[in-house]
């Protein structure tokens, strides 16, 4: 690969990531999405496999727990702000 290529794609994931945290939606509808995403591959059986989104960390670590809710959900539900 091109360091050209890869430094373009670089520059747009990182213009990317940085959209989606300067907005509080976007932040909780991405985790949302990727939540919903592994659950769904997970119950077709893809862990573990290359369409495993999380296969690089899982070749060498333990698979997290795909949590239920968002950290903000859990808090609201629990402080009740």
């Amino acid at each position: 690969m091109r360091a050209g290529a890869r430094a373009f794609r670089e520059r747009l994931a990182f213009k990317l990531w940085r959209w989606t945290m300067a907005g509080a939606g976007r932040f909780e509808f991405f985790g949302w999405l990727a939540r919903t995403t592994l659950r769904a591959l997970y119950a077709l059986g893809l862990q573990g496999t290359a369409l495993d989104p999380a296969r690089p960390w899982t070749r060498s670590h333990a698979a997290p727990e795909i949590p239920r809710a968002s950290f903000r959900k859990l808090w609201r539900e629990r402080k009740g702000c």
